[in-house]
């Protein structure tokens, strides 16, 4: 699988490569401020995950590489959500990018890509994304993606916030 934009390419993992580079980017504690805690165990056990679901519903949570470098600079993608407490058939958008890369509109760029995907693709009505309340950052990448804010739940015992957009509304977005 292989999704390109101007500046990445989504792709589909590769182990145990993979594993060892995006270890690195979880090795940043900023990085993982709003994730659960990661070892390099956790993070093949992670890519396996994203592999059994690309193959079971055709996308995942991809590798995001620089087009210019091949350097991974994270995960984006749109991933099923069977444990999301409102809609087990959930498709979630998302995305964690290396800390030297925030700010520079990949997680927007790669996000955007994921939607056409999700909606264009794989055929999907409804795409969700949710974070931790403070997680500014990515509510504001929601936003830009045209994501509208739906409510709070918890996930992981965790309060979160979560945002969702319609095909009518993706669609409305590109005509």
């Amino acid at each position: 699988m292989r999704v390109e934009t101007e500046r990445l390419i989504l792709r589909s993992w590769r182990l145990p490569q993979d594993a060892e580079r995006l270890q690195r980017i979880y090795d940043d504690p900023e990085v993982v401020r709003t994730l659960s805690p990661m070892n390099l165990a956790r993070t093949k056990e992670q890519i396996e995950r994203f592999r059994a679901r690309e193959s079971e519903d055709g996308f995942t949570a991809w590798a995001a590489e620089l087009r210019s470098t091949g350097e991974l600079v994270g995960r984006i993608g749109i991933i099923r959500q069977p444990r999301w407490p409102l809609d087990p058939d959930a498709v979630e958008v998302g995305w964690t990018i290396a800390r030297p890369w925030w700010g520079q509109g990949l997680a927007t760029e790669g996000g955007r890509a994921s939607l056409g995907f999700g909606f264009d693709t794989a055929g999907l009505d409804r795409i969700i994304s949710f974070t931790l309340p403070y997680n500014v950052a990515s509510r504001r990448v929601m936003e830009k993606l045209g994501l509208t804010y739906r409510g709070d739940a918890i996930w992981a015992d965790m309060p979160h916030v979560w945002y969702g957009i319609d095909r009518e509304a993706w669609e409305a977005r590109i005509e």
